[in-house]
């Protein structure tokens, strides 16, 4: 195939590719939309800046070689203040101002942060001290070439001396301004010198012990001289007073050079002071104040002694003009204190008494008269940059075929918006400024205006951004047009030369002797003016570049002065020339004129503006331009190298407004309104609704606002919306089922009013029992068994009703939820259950001996055991040291009482007794004393081993259901995989019978009654606590009946409170086995069952209780003479209250013996 046959198949798959990349491009579009917040970038976009390969050097030859070499020189070094003037504003002042920066949600700064944070920035920071001394280098070769320039030595040719060169002079002043910017940026930053001192004290704590911190042998004395040398640079904050005091060393510089600087500095000021806040404002006439205030400073300090009195007059007047001079986006210079700060003493006599003062007075003025015209100002730039959008945006063609009638009005617009954008940042960086410095309260009002503002920058910027395609491609001609424009100027000028020096006329006089400078050549002044021209229409025949442009200033700076230009010529010229520049790089200025990541210091203002915004549901479509605008922080924190955890934290700023002041408070409106609009319909009279008298907010317009990007995420109103309701309607019918319907009728009216999709509420019409899940109550056992009360008989736990004071229902723990449990998870979690037990058993054991071991307890247990032995002492069994508890478990077991102690009864009396004087000991706040704390521990205990027997029978619950398919279980499965494999069937059927076998027998072995965990539970903790070790441990079984009448007395009272309520009501249960349950397996693992047995307590306390039953009944006054009184009437309901209370109590007690021997049997050596 030859190349003709190939050319058309390439074009048609290119032609493919571009159709299917349309199409894909267009559904993106479709789906995203032109939201400012989007979270994307165009992926294709067009760069309009122009730039070529030609060295400045070629582009200006001249037939005046002179006149070159000098052009060059001057355009290299005011494009090279411009090039630092730029990499500053993109990397070191964020550098500055962003260190030390913390978000406002954490307050606590950890030791090591700082250091942190320093050494994070450390490359930066050197970076700006490279930067300052070559700024200081450029900056020196600038003016000692002006001086150079203006020398008052008389040469026979002397090129461009009787020009005022405005152009290097201000870049001059730029640069100067730069240092004065720095300096600044430094100074205010009070994070530095702190950083520094904490991270020279690290060092010190590295030298003392380099091998600590795998620092090589002299590294951290390097480290320490570079840290000296950048602090001694950096914190000096002197940059601009140091470049200063280099001019003004050795010889003073030539008249002729000062007069031509304070000439420069007096019209360029003069020509900025007449512009400000009016319609020909230009974009850069702010930040040349900056450069004129630094050159005014430079000529005062060169002239200390005869200081220009008009021109330091005229500073000094700036500051009632001018409260802030901006050197960067985020850096400003304050006129008053720059003067008083650069100036020398004579100079500042020039000005007011007391400077300092005059301008606190002038900022309180300013600030007053700011309040008063703020909304009216504001709101007619406002105003002006709508209709400037409006503008932009509807692009009218013309049928006009007039270039300029078309190109001009196109330049004028888009130089325009930048105007207006400029106008609106200022305001709006002066506002916040003067509020913050004089600490004065910002209104609602204000508020809402500047929220207004700040939106409008981004609203600007972004009709720049969705026309940059069509403004970079009709560039080219209205570049076109404003060049020739300025061509059109030269053009005159460069034939008036030629024609004065082809004829020698004598209109060239006037001329001659201004060029002709001081002993200058006639002729070689001649040739300068027409080289300036020529060079002038050379370079206006390509394309705008920076070095251009600087050649064209000049250029024009020669022209100017050669009086060859009209009247207006130079302004207009001047004008046009910014104009080119504004339009060559219209993405660079389009940036920094809508810049809003200063509002990044003043993010407080976000909350107020975002409740603003949610006041006003008809001004919804604010929110993704005001959300936008503090997000335009992001690339300044990214050029100024800020921390991750800094961006973090102002991103968790952002979304937390957005949550507490729009997502939230919308979320509950949204569904306050279903739920109302649902009952004033169904229930009638319960809600009012007037809509003419409450107003109506339609909230659907949040949810028509696209998502909102903020650093790393995306905010959808609406998808939180709808999570919100999902969730709602979903929970609160689960809560409720009764309610379904209510629910279900407001989900339909969400579709229908919110045009919002939700998910259906598929809840069944009946409860699941799955209950709260086992592995959750595993790891927080803990809590569990301090909050559920135990049932012996019927297998369940019951939350305590002090646990769920914000529910109408207590939850429920049973064998079926224990199933449900293990269907999900398996039955691994059995063994899981045992080991979480084993482990809380061992903490509360130690409570338990810790107890048992005071001195108190200790004594009153002995006397105890010694009144009771006093009456029938027991026979010890053989294998038994004297006095011991005894080492194996078969010497506990033959332990047999005498017949004498057969017959002894444990008084109640004494039981009774203890009880009194462990009160006596001390109550808590809730009046419990130490025994009923004491008995809290063996419930929960008991609850503990509760849970596990719960745990076993769930499980072999669940192996039974789950094994009901199998035949039969008792007898040995058939072998599948041995029967499959002999088939000679495939891998996977071998392969899957071997699961089922597996199993099977796993059904098999869990159904079965396994393993007693309660035996393994009791070994394991009673080898050790029958040890010597915890000998003290062996009057335990004397503490029972006294914890049995505690035990009693509770479960009564609990009882009581259950037909009562309010608080009372909260500690009410009617069950509490979990006391029976400790009681026994404390008993099993301390082998103390036959001695609590030898204490007949049971039966002496049948005994007690009959015995009191029977004096209150021969108390009854139904036996005695007061039978018709109402004295006996009212003793006769007495005694019936006691006597019931006591049957009340033997009953319990009855109840509490069964149970306890019921839970003994759970600990028998048959099991």
């Amino acid at each position: 195939m030859d190349a003709d046959d190939a050319q058309p198949d390439q074009l048609e798959q290119l032609r493919r590719f571009v159709d299917e990349w349309g199409e894909v491009a267009r559904e993106v579009t479709e789906v995203v939309g032109d939201a400012v917040g989007r979270a994307y970038d165009d992926p294709v976009c067009l760069a309009g800046a122009p730039s070529e390969e030609l060295r400045l050097e070629d582009l200006a030859v001249t037939i005046n070689p002179a006149f070159s070499k000098l052009i060059v020189i001057f355009a290299h070094l005011t494009a090279e203040v411009a090039r630092l003037h730029k990499a500053a504003d993109e990397t070191l002042f964020p550098t500055l101002v962003v260190f030390g920066e913390r978000p406002n949600t954490d307050d606590t700064l950890f030791e090591g942060d700082p250091q942190a944070a320093l050494a994070h920035a450390l490359t930066k920071l050197q970076d700006v001290v490279l930067f300052l001394e070559q700024l200081t280098v450029v900056s020196r070769n600038l003016f000692a070439q002006l001086a150079a320039l203006y020398g008052d030595v008389q040469r026979v040719y002397a090129p461009l001396q009787a020009v005022r060169l405005s152009t290097a002079f201000m870049a001059l002043g730029d640069a100067l301004g730069l240092a004065a910017g720095l300096d600044e940026a430094v100074s205010a930053n009070h994070a530095l010198p702190s950083a520094f001192a904490m991270f020279r004290r690290m060092l010190q704590t590295v030298q003392a012990a380099p091998c600590r911190f795998a620092v090589g042998e002299g590294g951290a004395e390097l480290l320490e001289a570079a840290l000296t040398t950048l602090e001694n640079r950096l914190l000096s904050a002197d940059s601009f007073n140091c470049t200063l005091d280099q001019f003004c060393r050795g010889e003073p510089p030539p008249q002729h050079f000062l007069d031509q600087l304070a000439s420069s500095a007096f019209t360029s000021l003069t020509d900025i002071s007449s512009r400000l806040s009016t319609e020909g404002e230009r974009p850069s006439d702010r930040r040349n104040l900056v450069a004129v205030l630094s050159l005014v400073a430079l000529h005062s300090r060169l002239a200390p002694r005869t200081p220009d009195k008009k021109l330091c007059k005229a500073a000094w007047d700036l500051h009632k003009r001018v409260l802030m001079m901006p050197v960067s986006s985020t850096v400003h210079l304050q006129p008053v204190e720059f003067l008083c700060n650069y100036l020398p003493p004579s100079a500042i006599a020039l000005g007011p008494k007391e400077p300092l003062k005059a301008a606190a007075a002038v900022r309180a003025e300013a600030l007053d008269k700011l309040d008063g015209s703020l909304m009216k100002e504001l709101n007619g730039l406002l105003a002006q940059g709508v209709s400037w959008i409006a503008r932009l945006e509807s692009s009218l063609p013309t049928k006009s075929t007039n270039m300029s009638a078309v190109l001009g009005p196109r330049v004028r617009l888009l130089s325009n918006g930048m105007l207006v954008a400029q106008r609106l940042r200022n305001l709006l960086q002066v506002t916040i400024h003067l509020h913050v410095a004089l600490e004065a309260p910002i209104s609602k009002a204000q508020v809402r205006v500047l929220a207004q503002t700040a939106e409008l920058l981004q609203a600007i910027l972004s009709a720049y951004n969705r026309r940059r395609s069509e403004i970079v491609l009709e560039a080219p001609h209205l570049l076109g047009f404003a060049l020739g424009r300025l061509a059109s100027l030269v053009a005159p000028a460069r034939e008036m030369l030629e024609t004065a020096i082809a004829t020698g006329t004598t209109g060239w006089g006037r001329v001659q002797d201004t060029l002709a400078g001081r002993g200058a050549g006639a002729d070689a002044a001649r040739q300068d003016a027409v080289a300036a021209a020529s060079l002038a229409e050379r370079v206006l025949s390509g394309p705008p570049t920076t070095q251009r442009l600087m050649l064209i200033r000049l250029c024009f700076d020669t022209l100017n002065d050669a009086f060859v230009l009209k009247d207006t010529a130079g302004a207009d010229a001047a004008e046009l020339i910014e104009l080119t520049d504004m339009i060559a790089n219209i993405d660079f200025h389009a940036d920094a004129a809508c810049d809003t990541s200063f509002l990044f210091f003043s993010r407080e203002l976000l909350p107020s503006c975002l409740k603003d915004v949610y006041s006003r549901p008809e001004e919804a479509h604010r929110l993704p331009l005001l959300v936008a605008a503090f997000r335009a922080s992001q690339k300044m924190l990214l050029r100024g190298n800020a921390m991750p955890e800094l961006l973090e934290g102002f991103e968790e700023e952002m979304q937390l407004a957005l949550d507490e002041e729009v997502i939230g408070p919308l979320c509950t409106d949204v569904e306050t309104d279903l739920r109302l609009h649902i009952h004033s319909a169904r229930l009638t009279g319960v809600v009012d609704v007037n809509p003419v008298q409450t107003g109506v907010r339609d909230l659907s317009q949040f949810l028509g606002v696209p998502p909102m990007r903020l650093l790393t995420k995306e905010v959808d109103i609406r998808s939180r919306v709808i999570h919100y309701l999902n969730s709602a309607f979903h929970n609160h019918t689960a809560v409720s089922l009764n309610n379904w319907k209510t629910y279900g009728e407001m989900r339909n009216l969400a579709m229908e009013k919110y045009r919002i999709p939700l998910a259906e509420i598929e809840l069944p019409g009946q409860t699941l029992e799955q209950g709260l899940d086992v592995l959750e109550i595993m790891r927080n056992i803990h809590i569990f068994v301090a909050r559920y009360n135990y049932n012996l008989n019927t297998q369940c736990f019951i939350e305590r009703a002090l646990n769920a004071k914000d529910r109408k229902h207590l939850n429920t723990i049973s064998i079926r939820h224990v199933a449900n449990s293990i269907r999900t998870h398996g039955t691994g979690i059995t063994h899981t259950t045992i080991n979480f037990v084993y482990q809380y058993l061992a903490q509360r054991f130690q409570v338990f001996s810790q107890f048992l071991f005071d001195d108190h307890i200790k004594s009153m247990l002995l006397k105890e055991s010694r009144v009771f032995n006093a009456a029938a002492p027991t026979t010890k069994p053989s294998g038994r040291q004297e006095g011991g508890l005894g080492r194996n478990r078969a010497a506990a077991q033959v332990e047999t009482p005498t017949p004498a102690r057969q017959q002894q009864r444990y008084p109640v009396e004494r039981a009774l007794r203890f009880n009194r004087d462990i009160r006596k000991l001390g109550v808590s706040e809730d009046g419990s004393s130490f025994l009923d704390q004491f008995r809290l521990l063996i419930t929960e205990i008991g609850n503990a081993l509760g849970f596990v027997r719960m745990v076993r029978l769930g499980a072999m619950h669940y192996c039974t259901n789950a094994a009901k398919f199998v035949p039969d279980l008792s007898h040995a499965s058939p072998d599948f995989e041995a029967s499959t494999s002999a088939e000679g069937l495939s891998d996977g059927t071998v392969a899957a019978s071997r699961c089922l076998d597996a199993e099977l027998a796993s059904l098999c072995s869990n159904s079965a009654e396994g393993t007693d965990y309660f035996k393994v539970l009791v070994d394991v903790f009673s080898t050790e606590l029958c040890s010597e070790n915890n000998a003290h441990l062996k009057e335990f079984y004397l503490l029972l009946p006294a914890l049995t009448l505690s035990a009693v007395e509770f479960i009564l009272h609990s009882k009581e409170r259950l037909a009562k309520r309010g608080k009372e009501a909260l500690t009410a249960a009617f069950t509490d086995d979990g006391f029976a349950l400790g009681v026994a397996y404390v008993l099993r693992v301390l082998q103390q069952d036959v001695r609590f047995n030898s204490l007949n307590w049971y039966e002496s306390v049948a005994e007690h209780y009959a015995e009191e039953m029977r004096i209150q009944a021969e108390a009854s006054p139904s036996s005695s003479r007061w039978r018709s009184s109402t004295t006996g009437e009212e003793e006769q309901v007495n005694v019936e209250l006691r006597l019931g209370r006591i049957k009340g109590t033997a009953a319990e007690m009855v109840l509490l013996k069964y149970n306890l021997v019921g839970a003994r049997t759970f600990f028998s050596e048959a099991r």
